[in-house]
């Protein structure tokens, strides 16, 4: 059984995805995995050598990269193609591929797949980044949310609309490139319909002592005024301790689980 993971994104986005390779490699998949440049050690420990794909994010995020020319569209651009440059012979016979992090990758990615007649999937780490009328879309700096607007139904149409604008012309011309026809909207082809896999709750119990009855661990920075308090909530020791004191599932052991099952012939 070969697997392929791709992701790109923050080390919250790929770190998940390490755990489910490691995972995936116990009963004896072959696993390869697309990823950012940061810390290429994460996956050695893993056991999973990275094909490295786009710019580093923590040299985004920190600043610590110049300003690109063109902005977000740009940057996101030069992944889709370099996705489109990279996934073919990493696809190249295998099972599925799945896919997490920022919408132009998981956009690129099953595009890939489709155009190699490979199974595709996408991983929600996180339930807000799934479109629902129970919450609403991330908030981006721009364009910003209307804030008279409460209605998570309109302001999820509104994020699909922003993200269509940024995002659709770079797969669309790769696509194009491919031989590929164009999709309807972005966001949509890159979710998937549904897209529950790593949110889904029958990916396993609450062991017994743990659960939504249990207090969060760690500390909540509602703005950046409050980030120096939280970290240092983050960083005392009764925080780890409570932190080990809290067992929950295995997930990444459950969700392997679950794909090979899937995947048995």
């Amino acid at each position: 059984m070969r697997v392929v993971l791709s992701t790109y994104d923050s080390r919250g986005g790929v770190e998940p995805l390490v755990g489910l390779a490691a995972r995936l490699r116990e009963p004896g998949a072959e696993v390869t995995f697309c990823a950012p440049p940061d810390d290429p050690q994460r996956f050695a420990r893993a056991g999973v050598p990275p094909v490295a794909v786009g710019d580093s994010p923590r040299a985004l995020l920190t600043g610590a990269a110049p300003a690109s020319a063109g902005g977000v569209p740009a940057r996101a651009a030069r992944l889709v193609a370099e996705q489109f440059a990279k996934l073919p012979a990493l696809v190249e016979g295998a099972d599925p591929l799945l896919a997490c992090g920022i919408l132009p990758a998981v956009t690129a990615a099953r595009s890939v797949a489709e155009r190699h007649g490979v199974r595709y999937g996408y991983a929600a780490l996180q339930p807000t980044s799934l479109p629902s009328p129970c919450q609403p879309p991330i908030a981006r700096p721009a364009p910003p949310l209307d804030p008279a607007v409460t209605d998570n139904r309109l302001l999820r149409d509104r994020a699909a609309r922003d993200a269509e604008a940024l995002f659709a012309a770079a797969p669309g011309a790769e696509r194009a490139r491919h031989g590929l026809p164009p999709v309807a909207g972005v966001r949509d082809y890159g979710l998937t319909d549904p897209p529950w896999l790593a949110t889904d709750p029958l990916l396993g119990p609450w062991p017994e002592g743990s659960g939504p009855d249990v207090p969060g661990i760690g500390a909540v920075a509602a703005g950046p005024d409050e980030l120096p308090a939280a970290l240092r909530v983050a960083c005392e020791p009764q925080t780890a301790a409570h932190a080990a004191a809290v067992r929950y599932p295995d997930g990444a052991g459950v969700a392997a689980q679950l794909l090979v099952e899937e995947l048995r012939p």
